[in-house]
């Protein structure tokens, strides 16, 4: 690995080897995100049932960052809540302080908690993190994100994309549903054409709350989906599959 590239890239072909995150754009350009958390493990199952909140839930996980994107209007920084310091920037463009976080029926949030807004094709609309000097084979990348009507495909929610075409995070892949909707996916593996071509078949559901993770381990990838629907009714999807060799 180039140590002058930055780059997310646990090598399949070494399940010793080592990645690390460099400047990364999180980015949600359609719609709102409410939480970002980086983390080098799953999420426990015991926090995401029924926690004092969710920022306690994830920070009792402990993140490698954890920003809540809940600042509000006027602000330029987006504060990273756990011990690390890893503020991120917000564009110029950014709608901060104007959409509220998923309070109902989602009780680990805060009344009226903000959220961040970003517009589709607007790359000043996202945050921008600094380098994060990651050096593990196992990350966790969740979030809660809410969709506008259709998003664009192979669109970054949590993206790094370096100079001289690589790339590696967790966003939106290439296939769409019939409501044009694409399905959750993600780039790894120094921009492997096996990773983001990988159709998830997990459509996020328009103007709807709903938590979003990608699970990176040294010889799988896991990603989540989980929402509560107009209905009421619980909706949780998982597809998993292996590292390439």
């Amino acid at each position: 690995m180039n140590p002058n590239n930055p780059t997310l890239v646990p090598s399949s072909r070494n399940s010793q080897a080592r990645s690390r995150l460099l400047p990364f754009t999180a980015s949600r350009a359609g719609k709102l995100a409410a939480c970002l958390i980086l983390g080098v493990a799953a999420l426990a199952p015991s926090a995401l049932s029924q926690p004092p909140s969710y920022a306690t839930a994830a920070l009792a996980d402990h993140p490698v960052a954890f920003w809540q994107l809940n600042e509000a209007t006027g602000a330029t920084t987006a504060i990273d809540s756990s011990p690390h310091g890893l503020n991120g920037t917000y564009g110029a463009t950014a709608i901060i302080g104007s959409a509220y976080a998923p309070y109902s029926p989602y009780l680990g949030f805060a009344n009226n908690q903000m959220a961040l807004e970003c517009t589709a094709g607007d790359l000043t609309s996202a945050v921008t993190l600094p380098a994060l000097s990651l050096d593990t084979n196992t990350v966790t990348i969740a979030m809660w994100i809410n969709p506008g009507a259709t998003e664009v495909t192979f669109t970054g929610l949590l993206m790094n994309r370096a100079a001289g075409g690589d790339a590696a995070g967790f966003g939106f892949g290439g296939t769409t549903n019939s409501a044009g909707m694409p399905a959750l996916g993600y780039t790894w593996n120094t921009n492997n054409a096996a990773t983001y071509n990988f159709n998830s078949a997990l459509f996020p559901v328009p103007y709807t709350w709903q938590f979003a993770a990608l699970v990176v381990q040294s010889n799988s990838a896991t990603i989540y989906l989980y929402y509560v629907d107009t209905l009421g009714n619980t909706n949780r999807f998982c597809i998993g599959r292996p590292r390439s060799k």
